[in-house]
């Protein structure tokens, strides 16, 4: 099993995070992204600083064939189950790039936060 962090730039703030994700169930990328079945990623979006959900690949990724304007721009995507969602939760930085494999502390310690502030 993996752990990734998966940022999104969402300045409409968490529920347009949650719609453009339907629901944290599938993730969209540009590219075709490495993820697995089975493994987790913490989801961020970096407009409001704001760790808001983990969640666990449940399928390949795939080719996106719907005809619109997001799904030109973002290609690919994979089926995911959400396993914890935080709508709310303090402001937090988290560096480096998007769609990157972390470590089990970093993932341990992003899981923490958005259980803290979990409905």
């Amino acid at each position: 099993m993996g752990y990734w962090l998966f940022k999104f730039k969402q300045p409409g703030g968490f529920e347009a995070m949650r719609e453009e994700t339907y629901g944290f169930t599938q993730l969209a990328s540009h590219v075709r992204v490495s993820a697995q079945p089975g493994d987790e990623l913490v989801i961020y979006n970096i407009e409001g600083k704001h760790v808001a959900a983990v969640v666990r690949v449940i399928g390949p990724v795939f080719e996106r064939e719907e005809q619109t304007e997001h799904a030109e721009r973002w290609r690919y995507a994979v089926p995911t189950e959400p396993l914890l969602i935080a709508p709310r939760g303090p402001k937090r930085p988290v560096a480096g790039r998007n769609f990157r494999r972390i470590d089990e502390a970093e993932f341990r310690e992003l899981e923490r936060v958005v259980k803290v502030n979990s409905r």
